[in-house]
C-alpha cells in the first residue's frame, strides 16, 4: 500500500464511536488510514443506521461530489456513489475497501474524476433504510378500498387499535402480566414464519386456516386474502391453541397472482394490520419496557394503517434512543398507544433495541500467535503435559 494515509472524514458517529474507530485505524490498519475534517478529506464515511445518514448522504454529494463514499451499516447496503462496509468492521474488511481506494487515486490527490469507476453500487439484495428514490408498490394503488389504510380511523375509532385493555399500574405485577402478548401464540407468529419459508424458497405458499384460505406470493411482495379488514381484526385475536389444529400450509409452486384481483394486498401492509390487531394495545414479550429503542427508518405511513400519535411517537423516536414507558411519559399519552406503534415497527423489523455505537463498530482482532515458546512450556512440552491455549501437536525432542 501507499505510505501517505488515506484521509477519512466521518459522518454520523458520536465522540466514542470517533476514538474507536481512530484506535482501530492506528494499530490493527497500522495507520493506512486517519480521520480528518471534512475539508481535508479524501473520502468520507457515514454510518447509514444514524437517524440523520439521509441528510449526511445528501450533503457529502452536494459538497464533494468527486469524493467515494463508504457507507458502514449493520447490513450491506447498495447506495449509488459508495462503496460498503458492515458492522463489527474487521481489519481484512476495511483494509481491502482502502487498497480498492487507494488504488483508484494513489497520489491522494481530493480532486479524483478518473475514482467513478469505483462507486458502482454493489450488487446485493439488501436494502438501504435511505434509498435515493421511494420504493415502487408491487400492485396498482387503486385497488379495493377495503384494504386502503383507513387514516381517519385513527380519530374516530381508537379502541380498535387498543382493545379493551384498561389503564395499567406498571408497579403491579400482575397488570403487567396481562400487557404483553407473544406473536406465536396468534395467527401472526405462524404467517410470519410461512412468509419467511416462502421467500426463502421462491415457492408460492397456500397456508389454510378452519377461516379463510391465504396465499403468499414471495416473488411479488403479496398476500391474497378473500376476506374483508373487519373479518381478519375478528380472527387475529383468537389464540392460536383455539385454532392450531386447522392450521396447515403447502407449497404450490410459482404461478402468477393475477394483479386485478381485489383480495391482493402488500405483505408489508398486511403483517403491518395483523400486528396492530394482535397486540390490541399490548406489546411484544421480547420488548423490555425500560430499555431505550430505536427506530431504524421512518415507517412508510402512506401505504400504512397509522394509529393514534403514530406520527409523533415516530418523530420523537427519530431524535433518539428512548424506552416505550419513556416514550408515553414525554408524550403525555396512554402507553397503550406506544404498545401498539412499538409493535407494529417491532414485528415489521423497524424498531430494535439501542446500544451504544462503539460496541458494535469494531470486530476485535484476534491475539496474535506466539511463535516462540518459553522455557517452562518446552518443559511442559518435554513431559507431554498439555499446555493451555495450545494444539495437541507438541514439538520433536
Amino acid at each position: 500500500m501507499d505510505k501517505k494515509p488515506l484521509k477519512i472524514a466521518v459522518y454520523g458517529m458520536d465522540q466514542r464511536s470517533v476514538k474507536t474507530m481512530q484506535l482501530f485505524l492506528k494499530g490493527p490498519c497500522h495507520g493506512e488510514a486517519v480521520i480528518v475534517a471534512p475539508e481535508q478529506a479524501d473520502c468520507e464515511l457515514i454510518d447509514i443506521d444514524h437517524p440523520q445518514a439521509k441528510d449526511f448522504y445528501d450533503q457529502c454529494l452536494e459538497k464533494h461530489p468527486e469524493r467515494t463514499l463508504l457507507a458502514l451499516s449493520l447490513e450491506k447496503v447498495a447506495l449509488e456513489h459508495t462503496l460498503s462496509l458492515t458492522k463489527p468492521v474487521s481489519r481484512d474488511q476495511f483494509l481491502h475497501v482502502l487498497s480498492d481506494l487507494k488504488a483508484a487515486f494513489p497520489q491522494l490527490k481530493q480532486s479524483i474524476p478518473e475514482a467513478e469507476t469505483s462507486r458502482a453500487p454493489q450488487n446485493t439484495e439488501q436494502t438501504s433504510s435511505i434509498p435515493e428514490q421511494p420504493e415502487q408498490p408491487p400492485l396498482k394503488q387503486e385497488a379495493d378500498p377495503k384494504h386502503e389504510p383507513d387514516h381517519s380511523a385513527a380519530q374516530h375509532n381508537q379502541a380498535a387499535f387498543i382493545g379493551i385493555l384498561n389503564d395499567i399500574d406498571f408497579s403491579d405485577q400482575q397488570q403487567l402480566a396481562s400487557a404483553y402478548y407473544q406473536a406465536q401464540d396468534y395467527l401472526l407468529g405462524y404467517l410470519k414464519a410461512v412468509i419467511n419459508h416462502a421467500k426463502s424458497s421462491g415457492d408460492v405458499m397456500q397456508m389454510s386456516t378452519s377461516w379463510k384460505t391465504i396465499r403468499i406470493y414471495p416473488q411479488h411482495g403479496l398476500i391474497n386474502l378473500e376476506a374483508n379488514d373487519k373479518q381478519l381484526r375478528a380472527f387475529a385475536g383468537i389464540p392460536l391453541h383455539q385454532i392450531n389444529n386447522n392450521l396447515s400450509f403447502k407449497a404450490i409452486g410459482r404461478p402468477e397472482p393475477d394483479l386485478n384481483d381485489e383480495n391482493n394486498q402488500t405483505i408489508e401492509a398486511f403483517i403491518w394490520k395483523l400486528v396492530i390487531w394482535t397486540s390490541r394495545g399490548r406489546y411484544p414479550y421480547k420488548l423490555a419496557l425500560d430499555a431505550p429503542v430505536y427506530l431504524k427508518h421512518w415507517p412508510n405511513f402512506t401505504r400504512l394503517l397509522i394509529t393514534p400519535h403514530a406520527l409523533r411517537i415516530a418523530a420523537l423516536l427519530m431524535q433518539g434512543p428512548r424506552s416505550v414507558l419513556e416514550l408515553a411519559r414525554q408524550l403525555d399519552i396512554s402507553p397503550q398507544y406506544v404498545f401498539v406503534f412499538a409493535s407494529t415497527c417491532y414485528e415489521s423489523g423497524l424498531l430494535a433495541p439501542a446500544r451504544r455505537q462503539s460496541d458494535t463498530l469494531i470486530q476485535p482482532v484476534p491475539p496474535p500467535i506466539k511463535r516462540h515458546k518459553g522455557l517452562f512450556k518446552k518443559i511442559l512440552n518435554k513431559l507431554h503435559i498439555p499446555v493451555p491455549g495450545e494444539s495437541d501437536t507438541h514439538e520433536s525432542t
